[in-house]
């Protein structure tokens, strides 16, 4: 009986469309975001003028930025009478953090771009408690974003948090009042690299969560899959590093040995290579 109650619960709608988004979550974002850079590279041009992108500089105030070590929370800018000087800062902030080490100025750019509304939107996308399906209000929505630079890499965090939720509709307008004890959250990590022709996506991580649950506190279930929810769990999160970690230690050998067997197989060219040329300076 434990394993038809399985099977059936493997067969429900919600776990399938669940599982379909988890399968290939990271690799829609990466590719989103890779898409994204390349467009977004052969649009800028070069000018020293203008090198933050303008849907970056639209969104500060909105949300919460960190860059390097400095904090602009939304909001706060507003509150200080003086946005346009607050902005100012944050863009000269966010121009050293992206463009130190004499960075192309068409990368500081591009990657800035992805510091808004631009990537979110993507994050959303490959979430299965996006908007398309799970709408909130919203003011109870925020966005984070985070830029940090570690040697020539960039690494960009981003979230969207929706908390203390009281109300959430359906993509066919279906409407539900839930306990504030609901949530749902949605976050994506990315490692970015120049490149020779633009900027290169090393990793992506993406992770969300999802609780729903009437204002009796018991959990609502959609199309058979209950919603209190995390994908992937600390358990796969876990074990996916460990995996990884042990790929690469398992691999480096074979790696070492394909080098040497590379080089072996090249040497006899080599070898012949400056044979000709040492007649040919004779």
């Amino acid at each position: 009986m434990g394993f038809v109650s399985w099977l059936l619960s493997r067969r429900c709608e919600g776990k399938k469309r669940l599982r379909a988004f988890s399968s290939c979550r990271a690799n829609r974002f990466r590719q989103a975001v890779q898409a994204e850079l390349v467009r977004l590279f052969k649009e800028a041009d070069g000018s020293v003028d203008n090198v933050i992108h303008q849907q970056c500089l639209k969104d500060f105030d909105r949300a919460d930025f960190i860059i390097g070590r400095q904090s602009f929370l939304q909001g706060a800018a507003a509150l200080s009478g003086d946005v346009d000087g607050a902005r100012a800062v944050f863009a000269n902030c966010l121009r050293s953090e992206l463009g130190s080490d004499g960075a192309d100025v068409r990368f500081v750019k591009a990657v800035s771009a992805l510091a808004s509304q631009i990537s979110m939107a993507h994050l959303c996308s490959v979430c299965f408690s996006g908007p398309h399906t799970y709408s909130f209000p919203q003011g109870c929505v925020t966005a984070s974003y985070t830029i940090q630079r570690n040697s020539n890499v960039i690494r960009l965090s981003l979230a969207r948090s929706a908390d203390r939720i009281t109300s959430f509709s359906l993509a066919d307008g279906e409407f539900a009042t839930v306990s504030p004890s609901s949530f749902a959250r949605q976050c994506a990590e990315v490692v970015i690299r120049p490149a020779s022709a633009g900027a290169q996506v090393e990793s992506v991580y993406v992770h969300e969560a999802l609780r729903l649950v009437w204002p009796n506190e018991t959990v609502i279930t959609h199309d058979g899959l209950a919603l209190d929810l995390e994908s992937p769990s600390k358990f796969d999160a876990t074990l996916g590093r460990v995996l990884r970690g042990t790929a690469a230690v398992t691999c480096a050998p074979f790696r070492l040995l394909s080098m040497a067997l590379g080089f072996v197989w090249r040497l006899p060219a080599l070898l012949f290579q400056a044979l000709v040329r040492k007649e040919h300076v004779a």
